[in-house]
């Protein structure tokens, strides 16, 4: 990436910090208006892009702003070498976007430069050369001024006699600064200001949020998830407030900052907004309003968590960005993917609502009306700011863009704990108002409608299984598919054994199965039900048992991963077959996979074919079959191995009723392990995009890093793979040795702190 942005040529010595330079660069500077660097130039015999390279810009405000800048020479020159002195050219915004039109020597006279430094002078042995100032002047608008070094063999025109074919290594360190002495950029100049405002309001809130919740959990004698996940996800926007806003007053005093800081709440900011996105997914699906149970909406845990992974990459890649023609977080093609993240979640959003509008009452459909108004102003907010912030000055897209997403975020979370904390429209249709009464009979009015205790209700039933074993359902119905409730159950005249699972019913809320074992031979039991919840209308709770009548219960319980219980409990949950249509999805998606695999195969040999120079093709097809087949397809794997393998899957399942499923089979035997042999070896497939160069001066040590930086980036292809066997090892594999979990843990480790902790690296790295 570093040498795509600046087509550096590296010497030897030089080879090992650089390799990670540029990107710390990359990554530490986006705002850091204290800029340092080291630059390779080809010298006189180079091509003309190897002798001008790009340095930063800045955004000045109406006034006199000023630069300054100093080199420092690597190379030790010998008598006939003359010292370097390179140029520092000047160039507008309006002219900016025409560079690339010309060639690098040609950029200062055809695009031309506003203003040129000449002949910089660096210092020698070790020490800088001298501050050289200039000063640059707006009087109409503000402007953005992008600032080159360029060493053109035309300055051997201005009577420097002496070799210039040596290339050479030069350490930079530029400064800008306001008018005011103030280090922070246009685009950055109110930024402080604006991240305090959020940070006294979040503030505010959380006192206010902790308060509400406090009372609704003595009103209520609980507190629901819901609010804890959204008093969690206030957190981490609070969190990323106060580290930018540690970040921003650093940087007023040194012009840097603090990078970790920085990069950390763009991380937590990011993550805020995953949170609420979450939760409005989650209710509109049915959470709290039909579903009592997170893991009973569908897909909900994985898409999230792969949405949370996407967002903290995109992060890490806007970071990694060239600086030249970026003016916020989120430009060029990391905007686009949020853009379309965004539109994606706002469709599934859609279709839960409207699922819902279908199954709900009077009292559901006018709460559905006001949600689905707010959260699809939530959704389409992200996208509308982006494409308008285009049309805008460069200097006023960073800004304008930075505070409208926080007070849209700001704005949510006021919205979403009005919403969760107070007994409006929420709260009459979700499960939030579900409360355990006294319990006492009473037919007056309290609050503000009439309500009756109902009386318990007796049930009695007959089993055949031996010893009895039977499946109990409890399911309130619409319009109350929330309803809190209590049940007792025991033999007929007796009371259950302690510790047996008859003994564990109690209370809950929403739909719930239990098997229910006993070891006296007891055919006749009895139980009764109870409603918790107040409601002005009636409610109805269906109690239901099915008897075991299964005559292979050895070979169910032989299976390492499979219970009976567990296995049959978790059959009825999925009574709708959502774990069917994980199976059915990755199918669908391996028919996907294949297909894309011999479209582009037919694209290759087409070329092979009809031409003798396949150019770019194959690395082209290898980058894209990475990120559209190899990377996916890993994640396919992993799904389907837990839906099928996993500890009461979908295979223990099915031995409830097909004996032949029963069989002792390893998740990796022969057929699953050659599938995922083979697609691994597709994902490293761009190791041969890597093609190392040992120049004669590297060392062993230089050869190390390369092959460090090819393990790192093999752990990357294939981390869906290794981060899913790694998790899944013991539950899955029954494998808990610690050799096992060294072989996953390492490329597992390496390939997440490529993606998210490349700073790290760069910290420890002593000779930047």
């Amino acid at each position: 990436m570093a040498a795509t942005m600046h087509r550096l040529i590296m010497s030897a010595r030089t080879q090992r910090s650089l390799l990670v330079g540029v990107l710390v660069m990359r990554f530490m500077c986006v705002e850091c208006k204290v800029q340092a660097g080291t630059l390779t130039f080809g010298g006189a015999a180079a091509e003309e892009q190897e002798q001008w390279r790009f340095l930063g810009k800045f955004g000045y405000a109406i006034g006199t702003g000023r630069y300054e800048i100093r080199l420092r020479l690597h190379n030790i020159l010998h008598e006939d070498q003359v010292l370097p002195r390179p140029d520092l050219e000047i160039f507008l915004d309006e002219d900016w976007p025409k560079q690339g039109r010309f060639s690098a020597c040609k950029r200062a006279e055809d695009v031309p430069a506003r203003k040129t430094h000449g002949m910089l002078v660096p210092g020698q042995h070790g020490e800088w050369g001298p501050w050289e100032v200039g000063m640059l002047y707006q009087t109409i608008r503000p402007h953005i001024w992008y600032f080159a070094l360029s060493d053109c063999p035309d300055q051997l025109a201005r009577g420097m006699p002496g070799d210039r074919s040596f290339s050479y290594t030069v350490d930079y360190e530029i400064r800008w600064r306001q008018f005011d002495d103030s280090e922070l950029g246009l685009e950055m100049r109110y930024m402080p200001t604006a991240t305090v405002l959020v940070l006294l309001m979040l503030s505010a809130m959380a006192c206010w949020f902790v308060a509400r919740s406090r009372a609704l959990r003595q009103s209520l004698g609980r507190l629901h998830p819901v609010v804890r996940g959204l008093l969690f996800a206030v957190g981490l926007h609070w969190a990323s407030q106060a580290l930018h806003l540690v970040h921003l007053l650093t940087y007023k005093k040194n012009g840097q900052g603090l990078p970790m800081a920085d990069g950390l709440a763009e991380v937590l900011f990011m993550l805020s907004q995953v949170a609420s996105a979450s939760l409005l997914i989650a209710i509109a699906q049915g959470y709290t309003l039909i579903r009592s149970k997170l893991s009973e909406v569908e897909l909900l845990v994985p898409v999230v968590t792969v949405i949370t992974l996407l967002h903290v990459a995109l992060v890490a890649m806007g970071k990694l960005q060239a600086e030249d023609f970026k003016y916020h977080e989120n430009e060029g093609l990391v905007g686009w993917i949020l853009l379309t993240a965004r539109l994606s979640l706002f469709a599934w959003f859609r279709s839960g609502i409207q699922r819902l509008r279908s199954a709900g009452g009077i009292k559901l459909q006018n709460f559905l009306q006001i949600f689905e108004i707010a959260g699809s102003a939530y959704f389409l907010a992200f996208p509308t700011i982006f494409v308008l912030v285009q049309v805008l000055a460069p200097y006023l897209q960073h800004p304008i863009l930075q505070t409208t997403l926080l007070a849209v975020q700001t704005a949510s979370w006021l919205w979403l704990a009005d919403l969760f904390l107070k007994r409006g429209s929420y709260f009459e249709v979700s499960e939030l108002s579900a409360s355990i009464l006294p319990g006492v009979k009473s037919l007056k009015p309290k609050g503000d409608f009439d309500y009756v205790i109902p009386k318990t209700q007796a049930f009695s039933f007959r089993t055949a299984s031996h010893p009895p074993t039977f499946l109990l359902g409890i399911q309130p119905q619409q319009p109350h598919p929330s309803a809190q409730w209590q049940v007792s159950l025991h033999p007929l005249g007796k009371s259950p054994l302690p510790g047996s699972s008859a003994s564990q019913l109690s209370h809950g809320w929403g739909s719930r199965y239990q098997v229910v074992t006993e070891k006296r031979e007891e055919p006749a039991w009895e139980g009764s039900v109870n409603l918790k919840s107040k409601y002005a209308e009636e409610a109805r709770i269906d109690i239901f048992v099915v008897d075991s009548r299964i005559a292979h219960l050895e070979d169910i319980h032989s299976q390492k991963q499979c219970s009976f219980e567990g296995s049959w409990q978790n059959f009825s949950e999925r009574g709708q077959g959502r774990h069917h249509r994980v199976l059915s999805f990755t199918a669908s998606a391996t028919g996907f996979f294949l297909m894309v695999q011999l479209l582009l195969a037919g694209v290759v040999l087409r070329r092979f074919f009809l031409f003798v120079d396949t150019g770019k093709l194959l690395s082209r097809v290898i980058v894209f079959k990475f990120f559209v087949q190899d990377f996916p397809q890993q994640m396919c794997i992993a799904a389907y191995l837990y839906a099928w393998y996993a500890e009461n899957g979908l295979r223990c399942q099915m031995c409830l009723f097909h004996p032949s499923h029963c069989d002792d089979q390893h998740p990796l035997h022969s057929t699953n392990l050659l599938v995922c042999l083979f697609t691994l070896l597709s994902a490293v497939a761009n190791q041969l995009l890597l093609q190392a160069r040992l120049k004669p001066g590297y060392d062993s040590e230089d050869e190390c890093v390369l092959c460090f930086f090819r393990f790192v980036m093999l752990s990357v292809s294939i981390l869906p793979f290794s981060t899913a066997m790694c998790m899944l090892s013991a539950i899955m594999l029954h494998l808990k040795s610690p050799l096992i979990y060294f072989m996953l843990g390492v490329p597992t480790v390496l390939g997440w702190g490529a993606i998210t902790c490349v700073p790290l690296f760069i910290c420890c790295d002593d000779e930047l």
